[in-house]
């Protein structure tokens, strides 16, 4: 006897801990009875339910990284949830990724543009005559990390991460047609690093500080006097 919609229960509990496999699977079935009602495949479309059941337990705890009233308008999140339940893991790394990209631009034009264009010339001649907060839809992520890398909005660790999560992007996700697959623990350290090193992040005091260079450097004459002790304070960052 299969389960109705009023007996499916996706909230983890701790007294019953196979109700949430139960009801995926209860869940998923009748998607895949439409899909060959229609005649669409069904194999190897879905990631398997333990894997989802992975997540759903675990997705929580994970979640508090942000802060509840960004929580509570993250519409990303809701698509992410959504498609892990029903087992498009790949659509839900692309639903967290495009959040990531967005974080990051938002930090960049909320740091320095014109800092960040000028090392972006640097890197390829195609960036040279970007200039406003709307351009930056011109560079591309792999770029986007290694810029932020650069002028210090991210430590080499994280970028590191980052890139991890834009080559599984690339080979593993919606974004691109792929047969690779993406485990429920993979997934959550993907989430993981997403909230806490692109989404949450803050610029630190090394480029707080830059930032404040750059500005006195582009309003007010610096003294030579100051050189050195300006010279002294930067070779102590990163």
């Amino acid at each position: 006897m299969t389960e109705t919609p009023s007996e499916i229960v996706l909230i983890p509990s701790i007294s019953q801990p196979f109700q949430i496999e139960t009801s995926i699977a209860a869940f998923s079935q009748p998607l895949a009875n439409l899909l060959a009602h229609i005649d669409l495949p069904t194999e190897n479309i879905l990631s398997p339910i333990e894997e989802r059941r992975k997540v759903i337990y675990s997705l929580k705890s994970t979640l508090e990284i942000l802060p509840i009233e960004d929580r509570q308008k993250a519409e990303y999140l809701s698509k992410f949830t959504v498609a892990i339940t029903v087992g498009l893991f790949d659509g839900a790394l692309n639903f967290l990724w495009d959040e990531t990209i967005n974080a990051l631009n938002r930090l960049v034009a909320n740091f320095d543009l014109q800092y960040f264009y000028n090392v972006a010339s640097t890197i390829s001649s195609k960036y040279k005559n970007l200039t406003s907060k709307e351009d930056l839809e011109a560079i591309s992520h792999h770029d986007l990390l290694e810029i932020c890398r650069r002028i210090g909005l991210i430590n080499d660790i994280n970028f590191t991460r980052l890139e991890y999560v834009n080559y599984l992007r690339n080979h593993a996700s919606a974004a691109h047609p792929n047969q690779n697959d993406i485990s429920g623990i993979e997934m959550l350290g993907l989430l993981e690093n997403c909230l806490k090193y692109a989404i949450t992040t803050k610029p630190d005091h090394s480029a707080i500080k830059l930032k404040q260079l750059l500005e006195n450097i582009r309003v007010n004459e610096i003294p030579s006097e100051d050189f050195n002790i300006i010279g002294q304070t930067f070779s102590k960052h990163p």
